[in-house]
């Protein structure tokens, strides 16, 4: 098929990108033939990235339909692939409506139990809606909305375990502190920030030779002021908790690079409001390192090897998320520095976690879930059926997260 890629640039930092980075090359090796439109990174002009053609969005965002459209005209696509979240960006229906025989598959995240009237709405116009999580496709369902589900994946190749000594000492972190580390943008409110260093303020208090690591923006004007919030919880910062250079962050830090990063945490911290995938859990447990998460939205789905915060120790928010006590994450804290303690136990949960994320492993989730997905859109596109969705409320023909029967 001729596939228009739609989702932000692949050489930018942040989930989406680097979903485009890796799937976009696979289904073109795979045969197909492949141009992206980069949302971010890319004002005007054309660009060849690894042979693949990268169009331009000239309002640098999702909301000019009509370059969309022509886009996928000039490189006379069979079907557009967009990645990206349905409330904020496209208007599927005023896209249909300009361009009718667009087939389009939107792969798209939830990350709470309800979805708005908008989302429904805008999602009456995709061709092929596809989750990216099981929990997202049960919302989905429950909703009315019929789903495909190809999951998020990972470079296991590069994000694979490594000699732990020789990542701090690359990194300059102490070799016998615990360290545990959050990677998480500094965006709004969902990451919880705040209950996060709260907790991990209260073990650190206990266990004085902890450190937090920090991958993410100090301060932003969408986000929250970090040291600020660390310093009010009596965290030394630079000692206590350590960001990522800031310069180099804005730059991109390659994978190889992230993979040190994850092998040298003790544990990953991530135990937000809500995740529709959560990237970073998979890129951690690739690496061998267990997790801390909540065990709700597509949390649940993805712990491997670690410790969750139950949905009793934390309460509903905004949006249907959930927000985790303080409490409960510094005492999951506590397991995972006792678990780093015993190398036995430390090794089993190493195993434990990369076996986990293998079934994640990008090659694996582009054979088994995105080519099959093609074959279905590519015979149902050429009977003509993008005028339509692939997937009818009600209509009962749904078979195991597959879609449709054909």
């Amino acid at each position: 098929m001729r596939i228009l890629w739609l989702s932000r640039v692949p050489w930018a930092a942040g989930g989406y990108s680097n979903q485009t980075a890796l799937f976009a090359p696979r289904l073109a090796a795979a045969g197909h033939e492949v141009a992206i439109v980069g949302v971010q990174g890319i004002a005007s002009g054309m660009i060849d990235w690894r042979g693949i053609p990268v169009y331009p969005l000239l309002t640098n965002d999702l909301r000019n339909l009509t370059t969309i459209g022509l886009h996928y005209q000039h490189w006379r696509a069979d079907l557009m692939i967009s990645l990206h979240d349905v409330e904020q960006v496209v208007d599927g229906p005023a896209l249909i409506k300009r361009f009718p025989r667009l087939f389009w598959a939107l792969w798209f995240p939830i990350d709470g139990p309800s979805l708005s009237p908008v989302v429904r709405h805008r999602l009456q116009a995709v061709s092929a809606p596809v989750a990216i999580s099981r929990f997202g496709e049960r919302v989905a369902r429950d909703h009315g909305v019929p789903v495909r589900y190809v999951p998020h994946g990972v470079d296991t190749g590069v994000f694979q375990p490594l000699d732990r000594a020789g990542a701090r000492q690359r990194l300059g972190w102490p070799a016998d502190r615990f360290v545990a580390g959050m990677v998480a943008a500094n965006y709004a409110t969902r990451k919880a920030f705040p209950q996060h260093i709260a907790g991990f303020a209260a073990f650190h208090r206990k266990h004085p030779d902890s450190m937090l690591y920090l991958h993410t923006e100090e301060a932003t004007p969408g986000g929250l002021d970090l040291t600020s919030l660390c310093v009010k919880a009596g965290l030394k910062v630079g000692t206590d908790v350590v960001f990522c250079d800031a310069y180099r962050y804005l730059l991109g830090i390659p994978d190889s690079e992230m993979a040190a990063i994850y092998t040298a945490m003790d544990v990953l911290l991530l135990a937000t409001k809500g995740e529709g995938f959560g990237i970073p859990i998979i890129e951690a447990q690739a690496c061998g390192t267990p997790v801390i998460l909540g065990d709700w939205s597509a949390m649940s789905e993805l712990c491997f090897a670690g410790w969750k915060v139950s949905r009793e120790e934390s309460a509903e928010v905004e949006n249907g998320w959930r927000l985790a006590e303080p409490e409960a994450i510094a005492d999951r804290l506590e397991s995972a520095y006792l678990a780093s303690r015993d190398p036995d136990r430390r090794e089993a949960l190493s195993r434990e976690a990369r076996d986990g994320a293998l079934l994640y492993d990008a090659d694996r989730v582009t054979a088994e879930s995105w080519l099959p997905l093609l074959r279905e859109l590519e015979k149902i596109s050429a009977n003509g059926g993008a005028t339509a969705p692939v997937c009818q409320a009600g209509t009962g023909a749904i078979l195991d997260g597959r879609g449709p029967a054909l």
